[in-house]
This record gives C-alpha cells, structure tokens and sequence, in this order.
C-alpha cells in the first residue's frame, strides 16, 4: 500500500548555512532542500520540483533531495519522473528503509517485478517484520507468476499484522490472480466476519464480487456497508461507479451528490460534474465546477473542464478565456495547454495548437495526454512520423491507451505501413471485439494487404454491434469492388450513402463503378456534390482526379490536382498524376509558365517550386530543375518530393554523395512508407559503397512495388555487389521481364553476363 512520502520527507535533518555562503555548493543544496520543502507544505509542488532539482544539481547524490523530488513529482502526476528518481534514490539510499519500499512501490506499478522482490528483500533485511515490504514482496512474486510463493509471503504478512484488514485483502487478491477465487472469496468473507461492523471490508468484498462479474452481489455488499455508514464516500463513490458501469446512470446521481454533501471537497464536485457532462446537463456540470473552481488547488482542474464545456456550446470566445485564466496563474499547466492546443486545432490553427501540445509534453513528458494531443495534431497535419512517434510516446506511459493506439493505426494504414496497421489492430480486437473503431480499421489493414476473405467477418461484426453502420457499408463496398462483384459492391455503397450521404468512401468507390459501368456523368455529378461539401479532402480529390482522368478530362483532372498540391504539397500521387498528365500532353512550357504565374502570387509555394522542378526535368533542364528543388527545400527544410528529386538529380549527375544521402534520409523521414523514397535512398547507399544498407532498404521498394523495373535492377545491383549471386540473377532476370526496352535494360544484361555461372 502507498504512504504519504511527506512524512519521511519532513524527519529529514537539514542544515542551514550563515548568510554570505551561497555559492557553496553543500549549503546551496540544503537552502534549496529547505526551500523545496516549505513550498510542499503550501502545497505548491511544482515551485517544490525546481528547488529539489536545483539541490541535486548541486550534489547529484544527494539521495535525500532526489527522495523529495520524486515525491514532488508524483504529486504532479509525473509518475515517470518520480519512478527514475525513486529508483535512484534507493540506490543512494540503502540503510534508507522508506526509500526502499517506495522503489518498491513504484518498481510494482512500472512491472518490473524482479526489481520490485530486490527492493523488498532490502527492506526486510533492514526490517525483517516489516509488513509493507512483505506485501511488496507478495506482489512482485504473484507478478512473476510464482504464485505458491506469493501466497506464503502475504500469509507471513497477515501473521506479522492479523489486524491490518489490507494484508487480508492483499492476500486474497493474490489468491484471486492465482486463479483460486474460493480461496479469495473466502479469505474477504474471512476480513468481514472478522469485522463485522466494518464498513471498508464490505466495500473490499463488493469490489471482489464487482471484478469477479457479480455486479449483483457487489451492490448487495456495498449496501450494507452503507447500513453501518449511510454517509461514507468511498462507499458511495464505489455504489456510485457500480451504477455507472452497468449502466444505471440515473441511480449514480444520489449517491454522487451524497459525496458532495458529506465531503465538501473538489474533487467530489468534478467528480458529480463529469457525471453531469455524460448526461448532456452541461448547466448543472458548470455549477458544479465553479463551485470546485473555488478552491485554490482545484482551479486549473475545473476551469479547463469548464473550458471545454463551453467550447462544445459554441461560446468559444468564453472557452479561451477560461483557459487562458489558468494559464496565467501557471503557463505550464499542463490541462490547460492541452485543452488549448484542441481548441486552436478544431479552429484550423494547426500550427498553433501544436505548438501548445508540445510545449505541454516537453514541460510534462510524463503526461499521456500531453503526448496524445501532440499525436493528434500531426495526424490531422499529415505528420506520420511524429505522430507515429507521439503515440509511441503515450503507449510507454499507458500501454492500454486504447485512443493512442487507433491513431497509430490510422498513421499506418494512411502512410501504407499495414502489416503494421495489422499488427496493431490484431491486438485490439483481440482484447475489444466491441470496439466498432479497432474492427473497421482491423478490416482495412487486412484489405490493405489484399486478405480479402479474413476482412469480411471483422466488418460483419460491426454490423452486428451497430446495423447503421455507414463506414462498415463502405468498407464491405470496396471489399465486393475487390473481388469484381460489382453488384454487391454499389449495393453496399448504397447502403452507405442512405445512412451518410456524406461518407467519401461510399462516394468515391461508387463514382469508379459508374465510370467502369460507362455512365461517367453520374460519376461527375456525385464528385461535384461531394467536393463541393469537402473542396479540400485530399482523399476525395485524388478520387476525382483519376475518374477525370478515366473519363478523359485533362482540363479537370489538372485543376482538381493542382487543388491538392495547393491542400497538401507532400501528395506525391498528385504529383505523379499531374506530370503524367503534362508529359501526354506534351505541354510543359505552358505548365511551367502557368506555375511561374502562381510563384508571383506566393513566392513561398513549396508545391509549385516543387512541379517546376519536376517540369524541368522531364525537359531535361537539370540544373534549372535542381534550383527549384534547392528552393522548394529552403523555403520548407521538410519539403520531401523536393529533397527526394534532388538526391536523385545529384545521383545521375555524379554530384555529392554525402549531400545526396542527407536529402535522402530527410525525404524519408518525411514519407517513410514511399517505395520511391525508398529507391532513391536505396540506391545513394549503393553508390556509397555501404551494400548491407542499400539491399535492405532496397528490398523494402520492391516489396512495395514488385513489378517496378527500375526498383528491381537497383536491387539486383545491390545483391551482385553483396556476393549474393544467385538472388541478384533472378532479381535482374525479373527486371528484365518486366521492361526489356528500359534505359537500364542493357545495363542489366552486362551485369548478368558478368555473374559467375552455375550458382
């Protein structure tokens, strides 16, 4: 069980200096270690962070400053921080028994269980009767699945301490894990018969009942422990909680505002408010946070929560202004800068709203939802690295942060990474069968891979949680599109459109059947309704574009792609399409000038740099292309088509190598799941000379893209100069099967013929 570290923290002997010693640094650390401790008992624990910091600057062994400072950090919920810096003051700590067990304490919680049976094998040795480190010891053996064993050490702790009713329930929850839940069950009636007039045994008996899925006789024992104290909280909060879970949430009122009645506290409001907010009483919820907001330590809690009711009200002018409040008082509340950074977010300030969420993840790293916004945002700027990196992020703090991992999923399947997608999906349906979001994405990943018959069951059982499912219509659209059952395909995509004529997939997947089925004018009159609502979805667009193309509509498939540029300029199957379109159309200068017009209107286009550049290339303007490319990078360092293209240009021109892997790796940084990318990064390190990095990162772009020539012979260069003989013939055989006219098809009979034979 967890103890109030303040009590070790205030026996702690401190040692004042005279004035005028300030810059000794064994009188700073103990001046900063009395100042840490003054702002702990005014409970301002984030002033008391600094000060320990600043004391263990001093002395970095100072184990009884770092012992403080991760007190003070867990109670900023900065559980990280104050794991890092428990565990290190045990170690500078060893005769220190409270330093011990609470590395203990915190070794449990983090899972490291080997770590947390040390710690308490320290502290009994310091204390062979101590009750706290019995029970870490328990635990960490029933972590380690050694269950006999854990059941001895909790039976030693309740005989070392028969009246402590927690070892009791620590051994029943031990005997619980273990799988003998007669054993548990009886060793709880055991704590209420042997305290029979004990409201918290009655409530740790509901709780078993509650965990072992018996909400009916949990209820029933939470009930007579409020016969013995109609007034308690923690009673009625665990009624309360009951009522919620199951569903009556009606009956949770009462016992919530009983809370508050008897506890008079904050917290208890915010607590009664979130319970208002489920319920859309968004009224009451605000009176109750003002009330909460009243009190000193709860007012950047209720204050952002109030915020963010009254942004969801439409009064966001209000909503900025509470939160701004907060911020005031502290910049680096951390609530307060999430909440804000979604504001600005939802308002189409990307930029800005990302700013803040960073800002809040760099003063707090410990804080999920610091990380999480900081996902979010990049998912929405199209950011897949970050956001990829960001959701990592809060997955080392939560690992069933269930959020954070549909967003990595989204990132994957939208960067084309989906055996990943897959991967992650896989493992939240199998933990959630009636999470619709974790099906519909588990479904897309394993059409993504082509598992058309796997994908359909997972889309049947959203169907079956929620028939009005239109995403799930437009998913099993595509899935019949597939298998070329066209008739079960629009059905389904009819489907969609009646329950949201609004779902893109269901527009753009039957706009392709119209124009397969010859009747382009209903496929240009369902794009043109849907654009208009959504002028500026990327996935909407490149649909419009290719059925413009398919219908042979240059002059609109050119403005719809030129839209998408302008949107998004890191599109690179716009790009793609549009030089297509140009090249047919042997129209570059036209093209060119009509760019050059639009750099005059906004000098600062990374998109049109970026077709200019792509334009001059296909004329054979290298340098000229090279320039545009350069410039495209300076204005956006990030610009990857024009850091990619520009490698290449250096590669074929025999330029710097070193500048052209820099380009590279930015581009792919940038569009890590980009066969191209991959190619051109692929080939700088075989030109370097570095062969076990190019045939790696080459084999990932063939297997992107396995039937494109080029990306075969690189390959089979790569494997030839690695001595893999045998794998670089059938690789550059295949090249040549697939393109036997290429610009690299002769190349690729030389390098054969130059093989040894036989292997």
């Amino acid at each position: 069980m967890i103890r109030n570290w303040t009590a070790h923290l205030f026996v702690l002997t401190v040692v004042f200096a005279l004035a005028g010693c300030g810059k000794d640094p064994e009188v700073a650390k103990r001046e900063y270690m009395k100042s840490g401790q003054q702002y702990v008992a005014a409970g301002k624990y984030k002033e008391a962070v600094i000060e320990f910091r600043n004391a263990v600057q001093q002395d970095p062994r100072y184990g009884e400053a770092r012992f403080a400072l991760a007190g003070a950090l867990l109670k900023t919920s900065d559980v990280q921080g104050a794991y890092r810096e428990f565990i290190r003051a045990a170690d500078l700590l060893p005769s220190d028994i409270e330093a011990q067990l609470w590395a203990g304490e915190m070794n449990l919680v983090a899972g490291r269980f080997e770590d947390a049976r040390s710690s308490a094998d320290k502290a009994l040795n310091l204390n062979a009767k101590n009750v706290r480190a019995q029970l870490i010891k328990a635990n960490a053996l029933a972590g380690l699945k050694q269950f006999d064993a854990a059941v001895q050490e909790a039976q030693d702790a309740v005989s070392l301490d028969p009246s402590d009713m927690h070892t009791f329930k620590n051994l029943a929850m031990i005997q619980y894990a273990k799988g003998d839940r007669d054993a548990a069950e009886k060793s709880f009636r055991q704590i209420v018969e042997s305290e029979p007039k004990s409201m918290e045994a009655r409530v740790a008996l509901a709780n078993f009942y509650w965990s072992a899925g018996k909400r009916d006789v949990a209820e029933s024992s939470l009930k007579e422990a409020l016969t013995i104290e109609p007034n308690s909280t923690e009673a009625n909060r665990a009624l309360a909680a009951l009522y919620q879970a199951s569903g009556r949430i009606a009956d949770a009122e009462a016992p919530l505002k009983l809370v508050v009645g008897q506890a008079k506290d904050a917290d208890s409001m915010i607590a009664l408010a979130d319970y208002y907010r489920t319920l859309r009483r968004d009224a009451d919820a605000v009176a109750q946070l003002e009330k909460a907001a009243a009190d000193p330590r709860a007012f950047g809690a209720a204050t952002v929560r109030k915020a963010t009711i009254l942004y969801a009200q439409g009064k966001k002018s209000e909503a900025y202004a509470a939160v701004d409040a907060v911020l005031k008082q502290d910049e680096t509340e951390t609530a307060a800068l999430v909440a804000k950074s979604q504001f600005l977010a939802q308002d189409g300030k990307l930029d800005d709203g990302l700013a803040l969420a960073k800002k809040a993840a760099s003063t707090n790293p410990g804080s999920a939802s610091a990380h999480f916004a900081v996902g979010r945002i990049n998912e929405a700027k199209s950011g897949a690295p970050e956001a990829i990196a960001a959701y990592n992020e809060v997955l080392k703090i939560n690992p069933g942060a269930t959020e954070a991992q549909l967003g990595l999923a989204r990132v994957y399947l939208a960067s084309a990474r989906y055996a990943d997608a897959l991967h992650v999906t896989q493992q939240l349906v199998s933990s959630q069968r009636e999470n619709q979001q974790a099906l519909l994405l588990h479904a897309r990943a394993l059409i993504a891979q082509r598992e058309l018959p796997a994908a359909e069951a997972p889309l049947r059982d959203v169907l079956k949680l929620n028939p009005q499912s239109a995403d799930a219509h437009a998913e099993l659209g595509m899935l019949y599109g597939l298998r070329s059952d066209a008739a079960k395909s629009r059905a389904e995509y009819e489907r969609a459109l009646a329950l949201d004529p609004g779902n893109l997939d269901a527009v753009g997947g039957i706009a392709v059947l119209d124009v397969a089925q010859r009747n382009p004018a209903s496929a240009r009159a369902r794009l043109q309704a849907a654009l208009a609502k959504n002028p500026d979805s990327t996935k909407l667009l490149l649909v419009a574009a290719r059925v413009y193309m398919l219908v042979n509509d240059p002059a609109e498939t050119e403005r719809v792609l030129r839209h998408t540029l302008e949107v998004d300029p890191s599109t690179l199957g716009a790009y793609a399409m549009l030089g297509q379109l140009y090249a047919s159309q042997k129209r570059t200068d036209q093209a060119i000038k009509e760019f050059d017009q639009l750099l005059v209107r906004n000098p600062r286009s990374v998109g049109a740099h970026t077709m200019i550049g792509m334009l001059l290339g296909l004329q054979n303007k290298r340098e000229d292309a090279k320039k545009h490319y350069e410039q495209a990078i300076a204005i956006d360092e990030r610009a990857a088509v024009a850091s990619n293209n520009l490698a290449w240009l250096y590669l074929e021109d025999g330029g710097n190598l070193d500048l052209a892997l820099q380009l590279a790796q930015s581009a792919e940084n940038s569009l890590p799941d980009s066969p191209e990318v991959g190619d051109t990064l692929g080939w700088v390190y075989f030109k370097k000379g570095l062969t076990d990095q190019a045939v790696k990162t080459l084999k990932e772009s063939v297997s992107r893209q396995p039937d494109r020539a080029d990306f075969n012979y690189h390959l089979g260069l790569a494997l030839a100069k690695n001595g893999d003989v045998r794998s670089a013939r059938q690789t550059l055989e295949k090249a040549l099967r697939l393109d036997p006219k290429s610009n690299e098809a002769q190349q690729a009979r030389t390098v054969l013929t130059q093989l040894p034979a036989g292997l």
